[in-house]
């Protein structure tokens, strides 16, 4: 799970074989992007990506994207002082 802060004005999840996606909206306007395995579970010596289209938020700067992974073995936080950060830089072009 990913969560996207209000700023980003929309948020699509890749669709993944294997797997169902959703995309939660908070009452701040937040966004929690969720992946369910709906067979086997990812093997433990494999990985993936999931991607997820975004609309960048306008406003330029550091934005943190607390997420958790979930697991057979327990789950991983990167929240706090671990959080994942993306750089929103200023908009060129048309946008597109």
């Amino acid at each position: 799970m990913i969560t996207l802060p209000a700023s980003f004005g929309s948020a699509k999840p890749q669709m993944i074989g294997g797997w169902k996606a959703k995309v939660v909206t908070k009452a701040d306007g937040s966004r929690q992007v969720i992946w369910n395995a709906t067979g086997d579970p990812l093997p433990d010596d494999q990985f993936a990506d999931f991607g997820i289209s975004v609309k960048w938020p306008t406003t330029e700067g550091e934005v943190a994207l607390p997420t958790v992974q979930t697991c057979l073995k327990g789950k991983v936080a990167w929240i706090g002082d671990e959080v994942p950060t993306v750089f929103v830089g200023p908009a060129s072009g048309s946008g597109h």
